[in-house]
C-alpha cells in the first residue's frame, strides 16, 4: 500500500519505524506551501517527511536552512538513496535529485543515516496515523 493509500491519516501522528528500530516522529509536508518551505527557517535540527501525489524526480535545496540534513529518498517506504552532511548554503546553489522517481522524501538532521547504518534497500515503516 502506498503511503497515499493509507485510510484517514493525521498530520499529528506520523511516525517512522528505522530497521535499527529507531522511532521518529517528524514534521509532515504533504501540500505545494509545505514542500516549498520544507525546513527553511526551522533553527533547530529537526526532521521532515515529504509526501507526494505520485512519483517524481523532484528538486530539493537549502534554502533558508539554518542546519545541515541528509536528505533520504523513498520509494513505496524503500530507500532508494541519500545525500548525506548536506551543507548550508545562502544562498542555495546545488540541486539535490532523487537517482530515480520517488513518492517521498524524509530529511533529517546530518548524520542520521551514518548514525542508524542506513543503507539503499532498507525498508522503513511510515504510520501516517489514523483518526
Amino acid at each position: 500500500m502506498s503511503l497515499r493509500e493509507t485510510p484517514n491519516s493525521t498530520k499529528d501522528e506520523v511516525v517512522i519505524t528505522f530497521p535499527d528500530g529507531f522511532q521518529l516522529s517528524p514534521l509532515f509536508a504533504d501540500n505545494e506551501f509545505e514542500f516549498k518551505l520544507g525546513l527553511s527557517g526551522q533553527k533547530e535540527p529537526i526532521s521532515m517527511l515529504f509526501l507526494f501525489e505520485n512519483e517524481t524526480l523532484v528538486p530539493f535545496w537549502m534554502k533558508g536552512m539554518f542546519f545541515p540534513i541528509d536528505i533520504i529518498w523513498l520509494d513505496n517506504q524503500t530507500i532508494v538513496g541519500f545525500e548525506t552532511d548536506v551543507q548550508v548554503e545562502n544562498p542555495p546553489m546545488t540541486i539535490y535529485r532523487p537517482p530515480t522517481p520517488v513518492d517521498s522524501v524524509l530529511e533529517v538532521p546530518a548524520g542520521f543515516v551514518k548514525a542508524h547504518n542506513l543503507g539503499i534497500g532498507d525498508q522503513l515503516d511510515i504510520d501516517l496515523g489514523k483518526e
